[in-house]
Protein backbone atom coordinates (compact mmCIF):
# COMPACT_ATOMS: atom_id res chain seq x y z
CA UNK A 1 0.00 0.00 0.00
CA UNK A 2 3.06 2.08 0.87
CA UNK A 3 4.64 1.45 -2.90
CA UNK A 4 1.07 2.42 -4.39
CA UNK A 5 0.59 6.00 -2.68
CA UNK A 6 3.87 6.56 -3.57
CA UNK A 7 3.40 5.32 -6.73
CA UNK A 8 -0.08 7.91 -6.83
CA UNK A 9 2.29 10.47 -5.48
CA UNK A 10 4.79 10.68 -7.76
CA UNK A 11 2.35 10.32 -10.72
CA UNK A 12 0.41 13.27 -9.67
CA UNK A 13 3.82 15.16 -8.88
CA UNK A 14 5.02 14.22 -12.46
CA UNK A 15 1.01 15.12 -13.90
CA UNK A 16 1.26 18.51 -12.16
CA UNK A 17 4.76 19.24 -14.08
CA UNK A 18 3.74 18.18 -17.39
CA UNK A 19 0.58 20.46 -16.67
CA UNK A 20 2.65 23.27 -15.49
CA UNK A 21 5.37 22.80 -18.51
CA UNK A 22 2.41 22.29 -21.11
CA UNK A 23 1.01 25.59 -19.76
CA UNK A 24 4.05 27.19 -20.11
CA UNK A 25 4.36 26.02 -23.58
CA UNK A 26 0.95 26.66 -24.45
CA UNK A 27 1.76 30.78 -22.67
CA UNK A 28 5.14 30.94 -24.92
CA UNK A 29 3.48 29.40 -27.89
CA UNK A 30 0.77 32.21 -27.37
CA UNK A 31 3.18 35.06 -26.72
CA UNK A 32 5.38 33.81 -29.90
CA UNK A 33 2.48 33.87 -31.89
CA UNK A 34 1.31 37.07 -30.74
CA UNK A 35 4.48 38.87 -31.30
CA UNK A 36 4.60 37.53 -34.91
CA UNK A 37 1.36 39.10 -35.68
CA UNK A 38 2.69 42.80 -34.43
CA UNK A 39 5.68 42.19 -36.30
CA UNK A 40 3.39 41.43 -39.19
CA UNK A 41 1.16 44.45 -38.65
CA UNK A 42 4.66 46.63 -38.47
CA UNK A 43 6.01 45.29 -41.24
CA UNK A 44 2.83 45.98 -43.40
CA UNK A 45 2.49 49.46 -41.17
CA UNK A 46 6.18 50.23 -42.31
CA UNK A 47 5.52 48.44 -46.39
CA UNK A 48 2.27 51.17 -46.57
CA UNK A 49 4.06 54.11 -45.26
CA UNK A 50 7.19 53.92 -47.59
CA UNK A 51 4.48 52.87 -50.11
CA UNK A 52 2.91 56.16 -49.36
CA UNK A 53 6.01 57.96 -49.17
CA UNK A 54 7.20 57.38 -52.29
CA UNK A 55 3.65 58.21 -54.36
CA UNK A 56 3.75 61.20 -52.23
CA UNK A 57 7.70 61.79 -54.14
CA UNK A 58 6.40 60.76 -57.33
CA UNK A 59 3.39 63.21 -57.32
CA UNK A 60 5.52 66.22 -55.89
CA UNK A 61 7.43 65.47 -59.08
CA UNK A 62 5.11 65.00 -61.52
CA UNK A 63 2.31 67.54 -60.63
CA UNK A 64 4.53 70.52 -61.43
CA UNK A 65 5.84 69.03 -64.31
CA UNK A 66 2.31 68.63 -65.96
CA UNK A 67 1.39 71.56 -64.87
CA UNK A 68 4.61 73.63 -66.68
CA UNK A 69 3.76 71.41 -70.13
CA UNK A 70 -0.11 72.33 -69.44
CA UNK A 71 1.37 76.17 -68.98
CA UNK A 72 3.49 75.58 -72.20
CA UNK A 73 0.42 73.87 -74.06
CA UNK A 74 -1.96 76.68 -73.47
CA UNK A 75 1.08 79.57 -74.65
CA UNK A 76 1.38 77.67 -78.06
CA UNK A 77 -2.29 77.63 -78.74
CA UNK A 78 -2.47 80.82 -77.95
CA UNK A 79 0.38 81.65 -80.13
CA UNK A 80 -1.32 79.78 -82.57
CA UNK A 81 -4.62 81.48 -82.01
CA UNK A 82 -3.09 85.33 -81.93
CA UNK A 83 -1.53 84.44 -85.36
CA UNK A 84 -4.57 83.22 -87.12
CA UNK A 85 -6.13 86.74 -86.26
CA UNK A 86 -3.62 88.73 -87.58
CA UNK A 87 -6.05 90.30 -89.80
CA UNK A 88 -8.61 90.91 -87.57
CA UNK A 89 -6.22 92.10 -85.12
CA UNK A 90 -4.81 94.68 -87.91
CA UNK A 91 -8.25 95.83 -89.01
CA UNK A 92 -9.30 96.09 -85.24
CA UNK A 93 -5.87 98.31 -85.08
CA UNK A 94 -6.80 100.71 -87.97
CA UNK A 95 -10.13 101.08 -87.07
CA UNK A 96 -9.01 102.86 -83.49
CA UNK A 97 -9.23 99.91 -80.98
CA UNK A 98 -6.52 100.40 -78.29
CA UNK A 99 -3.26 97.72 -78.12
CA UNK A 100 -4.77 97.22 -74.34
CA UNK A 101 -8.53 96.46 -75.39
CA UNK A 102 -6.59 94.10 -78.11
CA UNK A 103 -4.96 92.46 -75.24
CA UNK A 104 -7.65 92.03 -73.00
CA UNK A 105 -9.94 90.14 -75.47
CA UNK A 106 -6.90 88.16 -75.49
CA UNK A 107 -6.86 87.55 -71.80
CA UNK A 108 -10.35 87.04 -70.99
CA UNK A 109 -10.91 84.56 -73.56
CA UNK A 110 -7.65 82.47 -71.96
CA UNK A 111 -9.39 83.00 -68.20
CA UNK A 112 -12.79 81.74 -69.67
CA UNK A 113 -11.24 78.82 -71.63
CA UNK A 114 -9.44 78.08 -68.07
CA UNK A 115 -12.47 78.61 -66.28
CA UNK A 116 -14.57 76.22 -68.56
CA UNK A 117 -11.88 73.42 -68.39
CA UNK A 118 -11.61 73.43 -64.39
CA UNK A 119 -15.33 73.19 -64.16
CA UNK A 120 -15.53 70.26 -66.94
CA UNK A 121 -12.29 68.50 -65.18
CA UNK A 122 -14.00 69.47 -61.72
CA UNK A 123 -17.52 67.87 -62.77
CA UNK A 124 -15.67 64.74 -64.55
CA UNK A 125 -14.29 64.29 -61.23
CA UNK A 126 -16.76 64.49 -59.33
CA UNK A 127 -19.13 61.68 -61.56
CA UNK A 128 -16.62 59.45 -62.24
CA UNK A 129 -14.06 59.88 -59.50
CA UNK A 130 -16.67 57.96 -57.28
CA UNK A 131 -16.28 55.01 -59.13
CA UNK A 132 -12.35 54.72 -58.23
CA UNK A 133 -11.38 51.29 -55.85
CA UNK A 134 -10.52 52.83 -52.34
CA UNK A 135 -7.82 50.79 -52.32
CA UNK A 136 -6.10 52.76 -54.87
CA UNK A 137 -6.38 55.51 -52.82
CA UNK A 138 -5.30 54.19 -49.76
CA UNK A 139 -8.77 53.47 -48.16
CA UNK A 140 -9.58 57.06 -48.14
CA UNK A 141 -13.10 57.83 -50.00
CA UNK A 142 -12.32 60.44 -52.60
CA UNK A 143 -14.17 63.19 -50.47
CA UNK A 144 -12.07 62.66 -47.43
CA UNK A 145 -9.12 63.33 -49.33
CA UNK A 146 -10.78 66.82 -51.88
CA UNK A 147 -11.45 69.54 -49.70
CA UNK A 148 -13.90 72.01 -50.51
CA UNK A 149 -11.19 74.55 -50.36
CA UNK A 150 -9.02 73.18 -52.27
CA UNK A 151 -11.49 72.94 -55.71
CA UNK A 152 -12.25 76.52 -54.98
CA UNK A 153 -8.83 77.20 -54.80
CA UNK A 154 -8.49 75.07 -58.17
CA UNK A 155 -11.24 77.58 -59.93
CA UNK A 156 -9.16 80.49 -58.99
CA UNK A 157 -5.36 79.13 -59.57
CA UNK A 158 -6.26 77.83 -63.21
CA UNK A 159 -7.67 80.34 -65.19
CA UNK A 160 -5.29 82.32 -64.08
CA UNK A 161 -2.14 80.35 -64.99
CA UNK A 162 -4.14 80.18 -68.22
CA UNK A 163 -4.25 84.19 -68.80
CA UNK A 164 -0.11 83.95 -67.41
CA UNK A 165 0.52 81.26 -70.19
CA UNK A 166 -1.46 83.37 -72.71
CA UNK A 167 -0.11 86.59 -71.38
CA UNK A 168 3.13 86.96 -74.16
CA UNK A 169 1.28 86.00 -77.49
CA UNK A 170 -1.63 88.42 -76.40
CA UNK A 171 1.25 91.02 -75.33
CA UNK A 172 2.99 90.26 -78.94
CA UNK A 173 -0.34 90.63 -80.61
CA UNK A 174 -1.55 93.96 -79.02
CA UNK A 175 1.86 95.79 -79.62
CA UNK A 176 2.12 95.18 -82.98
CA UNK A 177 1.43 98.11 -86.08
CA UNK A 178 -1.86 97.60 -87.33
CA UNK A 179 0.01 98.99 -90.76
CA UNK A 180 3.12 96.38 -90.80
CA UNK A 181 0.30 93.77 -89.97
CA UNK A 182 -1.97 94.49 -92.88
CA UNK A 183 0.44 94.90 -95.43
CA UNK A 184 1.92 91.07 -94.74
CA UNK A 185 -1.57 89.89 -94.86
Amino acid sequence: ALARAEARVKAKATAQQQMTETRNQRQAHKAETQYARDQQRANEAARLGNLRDSRERMASILVPLVAVLCLAVVGILSFTNVRDRQSEIGIFRAMGVTGGRILQVFLARAFLLGLLGTLIGLATLQFCGNGLLEKHLFDHTLGELLENRHLAQSLLVVPFLACVAAWLPSLHASQRDPADILRHE
